[in-house]
C-alpha cells in the first residue's frame, strides 16, 4: 500500500480554475533532454500519466556530456534517456505512473496516421530542433481539423538569454492561421518580426564528434517553467491568448519583445492562402 496518494497530492496543489490538470489528458512528449527531462517531470506533477497515457519517445543515450543540464544524474549513464527517465519517475512516486509509456524511438517513426489511430489531446515538442518542429507541423497540418491536438513547442534561444514557446491550436488556426512556421523556417531562420534577441552572436564550442551551444542548467529549467504555465493557461480558460511567448533570464537587459498573439502570416506554406484570402 503505497503511504502517499500522487493523485490527491496533485489535486491539493493545483489552483481551483484548473480543475484536474492533466489527469484524463492523453500526452505525448517528443525529447528527454535538456529541456525535455524537466518538462516530463513537471508534466507528471499536474497529472499526466496518472490516470492516462503520457508518452515520451527519445532514442538517445545519457552521457557524461549531458550531465551539467539535464534532470538526470551520473547514475543514469550509459542508459537510454526513456528508459532512464522511465526508472527515475517510478522512483520519485512509488511506482504510481502507471501509464507512463517511454520509447527509444525517433519522431520520424511516427505518421499523422499514428496519431489518427491513437489520439492525443497534446504533443508537446521539447527538442528546440528547427527540424523536428516542422516535422511535427506538417504532420498535424495532415491530420483532419476536428482530430488535431494541440501541439507546443519549447526551444532555448543562443546561449540561454532567453527561452520561447509557441502554442499551436488547431481551433484557433481554423479561423485566424498560425502555426510554427508562420514565425520563420529551417532554411531562412526566424522573421525579424518575431526574433528575440536582434543581432546575437551566439557561441558555439566544439567536441570530440560535435559541436554544440553552451546555456546552463536554468535554460532548460525555464523552458519547462514556461512550458507549464502554458499548459495551465490552457487547462483554465480553453486557449493560450498569446500563442507565441518568452522569457528573458535575468542578465539579459537589451532590447526584448512581450508576448503575442501570431496569425497567418503569408509567407507560411500551411496558413499562407488563409492570410492571403483575409486582406
Amino acid at each position: 500500500m503505497n503511504l502517499i496518494d500522487l493523485k490527491t497530492s496533485i489535486l491539493r496543489n493545483l489552483p481551483e480554475k484548473s480543475q484536474n490538470g492533466l489527469l484524463g489528458k492523453k500526452v505525448f512528449q517528443v525529447g528527454l533532454g535538456s529541456i525535455g527531462g524537466y518538462m516530463a517531470d513537471s508534466l507528471i506533477k499536474i497529472g499526466a500519466g496518472i490516470d492516462d497515457e503520457f508518452t515520451i519517445i527519445d532514442n538517445d543515450i545519457l552521457s557524461i556530456d549531458n550531465i551539467g543540464r539535464h534532470l538526470l544524474g551520473i547514475e543514469y549513464i550509459g542508459k537510454s534517456k526513456s528508459q532512464a527517465f522511465k526508472e527515475y519517475a517510478q522512483r520519485q512516486t512509488f511506482n504510481q505512473i502507471q501509464k507512463l509509456n517511454t520509447k527509444d524511438n525517433n519522431i520520424s517513426d511516427y505518421n499523422f496516421q499514428y496519431f489518427m489511430d491513437n489520439p492525443v489531446d497534446l504533443i508537446v515538442d521539447a527538442t528546440g530542433s528547427i527540424e523536428v518542429q516542422e516535422y511535427l507541423n506538417e504532420l498535424v497540418q495532415q491530420m483532419p481539423l476536428e482530430s488535431r491536438p494541440n501541439l507546443l513547442h519549447l526551444w532555448i534561444f543562443g546561449n540561454g538569454e532567453c527561452v520561447q514557446g509557441f502554442w499551436h491550436d488547431a481551433k484557433l488556426q481554423d479561423h485566424q492561421g498560425g502555426c510554427i512556421q508562420c514565425l520563420g523556417t529551417s532554411a531562412n531562420g526566424l522573421f525579424e518580426s518575431t526574433l528575440p534577441i536582434r543581432n546575437l552572436n551566439k557561441e558555439q564550442r566544439f567536441g570530440v564528434c560535435s559541436a554544440f551551444t553552451p546555456y546552463a542548467v536554468s535554460g532548460g529549467m525555464m523552458a519547462s517553467s514556461l512550458g507549464i504555465n502554458m499548459i495551465l493557461e490552457w487547462l483554465e480558460t480553453g486557449m493560450v491568448k498569446n500563442n507565441y511567448q518568452t522569457r528573458y533570464n535575468s542578465e539579459y537587459q537589451n532590447e526584448k519583445i512581450n508576448d503575442m498573439l501570431i496569425m497567418a502570416d503569408v509567407n507560411c506554406p500551411y496558413c499562407g492562402e488563409k492570410y492571403a484570402k483575409s486582406i
